[in-house]
């Protein structure tokens, strides 16, 4: 039996994973590797100047977008996509092993496995 193509496009579950969030990110960390520099720098800041305990990465990715004018590169709409934030918060505390528990987490609609190595960084940082 064939199956039939939608008329709208690939649903949910037929999309390829070169488009999946986590492979556009991974994209997107490839080309901007100094924006998790950015965000570890920031968040570092946060807490040892401003002794904040805790943060949301938002607070820190609106921040680049608005007061630091963060170039990047990539064939997005947008600078800083909102759809990254999740995975920058991850990474951060795992190549930043200080930063352990730093950002409020939420859960994901799909897991993601922090693979340091594959996104080429060095750790710690």
């Amino acid at each position: 039996m064939t199956r039939q193509l939608s008329l709208f496009g690939p649903t949910a579950t037929e999309e390829q994973d070169d488009d999946s969030t986590a492979a556009r990110f991974e994209r997107f960390h490839e080309a901007n590797p100094h924006v998790l520099g950015l965000i570890v720098s920031m968040a570092r800041e946060l807490r040892d100047v401003y002794r904040l305990p805790r943060c949301g990465i938002r607070f820190i990715w609106n921040s680049l977008r608005w007061l630091h004018h963060v170039q990047t590169e990539g064939d997005g709409r947008w600078k800083l996509s909102n759809d990254f934030t999740s995975y920058y918060s991850r990474v951060a505390m795992c190549a930043a092993p200080d930063l352990d528990g730093f950002f409020e987490l939420r859960p994901m609609t799909v897991e993601y496995d922090v693979d340091l190595d594959r996104l080429g960084i060095d750790a710690p940082m």
